[in-house]
């Protein structure tokens, strides 16, 4: 064990930094379109190291993050992932669930086809995909509204 130390903020400055992050997570969008600019290296390496940061059960840290470059890959997997989604609306999914998603994207699950296309240990299942990149110019995303806090938070 080793001492924990931490700097403590002041009301005012929790408030704003909460703020601040509130902010930003809302103008995240699921993007479809992107941009062919490259997000830097140090982008994604910072992103990763942040998601691998979480607590775990017993701090095994089972995770494994892998990063695409390749176009080719890119695309094979793009293709999947649209197989997949098709079979997903086209007989997985209940009508009431089609209903609900209609305006918006999603992933598709079962993603099986990633542990064959990044050539993964069977071990090991994909959980989330994650796109990253810049927007393409003109990009259009969903009008989403998300529940106010009364309808999400409860207090005891």
């Amino acid at each position: 064990m080793i001492e924990y130390s931490r700097e403590r903020l002041s009301r005012d400055e929790m408030i704003a930094a909460a703020r601040a992050f509130l902010e930003t997570l809302r103008k995240r969008r699921t993007v479809r379109e992107f941009s062919s600019d490259p997000v830097p290296d140090e982008v994604i390496d910072l992103a990763i190291e942040a998601a691998a940061s979480a607590p775990s059960g017993a701090n095994q840290q089972p995770w494994k993050f892998v990063v695409v470059r390749d176009l080719d890959v890119k695309r094979e997997i793009r293709i999947a992932a649209e197989k997949e989604e098709y079979e997903n609306y086209h007989g997985r999914m209940p009508e009431e669930w089609l209903r609900a998603r209609a305006p918006l994207t999603h992933t598709p699950s079962p993603m099986g086809f990633l542990r064959e296309i990044l050539k993964r240990p069977k071990n090991e299942k994909a959980y989330l995909l994650v796109p990253v990149g810049y927007p393409a110019e003109g990009c259009r995303v969903p009008d989403i509204k998300k529940k106010p806090l009364g309808e999400v938070r409860q207090l005891f």
